[in-house]
């Protein structure tokens, strides 16, 4: 319908889009082959099912617009399968929110291992000290710290069908819109 679709780890120059695409062939091989057997379940085929239950948070596009509108890059980091992601995009629309999506898969560590830090930034030109970084894992938040990340906020309610987190390390919020007016 006219919006631009974005592949995992790409922006307008498409970097990482070669990498991605055989990646993921490989990754749905290893998810399918390997969880199936271990599991006796079609993992991939569930996760393709469950799409549809995918669903924005109210606060989360006026807090993109936002930042789009502020000239800050917003980039997507996720632990999340490829797979996962693709689905969970395919039903929400969030790409078309975002400059750059990237999938911790892509460099081989999760956001709990300063080594993705390093990459990503190295990457994506990331200037730890100007960068805001959101998460719903305070060990995560904890690696983004290590790593340099001046601003690590937490979010308190990442899924509205569970009870509010509580972070003993890091500010949180349970609205982005409460950051919208720090952006004008």
């Amino acid at each position: 319908m006219g919006r631009e679709k974005r592949g995992y780890a790409t922006g307008s120059d498409g970097i990482y889009a070669p990498a991605i695409s055989r990646r993921t062939a490989y990754a749905k091989l290893v998810l399918s082959d390997y969880w199936s057997e271990q599991l006796g379940l079609d993992i991939y085929a569930m996760t393709t099912e469950m799409g549809p239950r995918a669903v924005l948070r109210e606060d989360t596009i006026p807090f993109l617009e936002a930042l789009k509108a502020s000239g800050k890059q917003r980039i997507l980091l996720t632990n999340a399968h490829p797979h996962n992601l693709a689905v969970k995009l395919e039903h929400t629309g969030l790409d078309a929110h975002l400059d750059l999506l990237l999938s911790t898969h892509t460099f081989g560590y999760p956001k709990e291992d300063q080594r993705l830090w390093h990459a990503v930034a190295e990457a994506t030109g990331l200037k730890a000290e100007r960068t805001l970084f959101i998460d719903d894992s305070e060990a995560i938040l904890d690696a983004a710290a290590q790593f340099g990340i001046r601003y690590c906020l937490g979010v308190t309610n990442p899924d509205s069908g569970i009870a509010e987190k509580q972070y003993q390390r890091h500010p949180s919020l349970n609205d982005y819109r409460r950051l919208i007016p720090s952006l004008m």
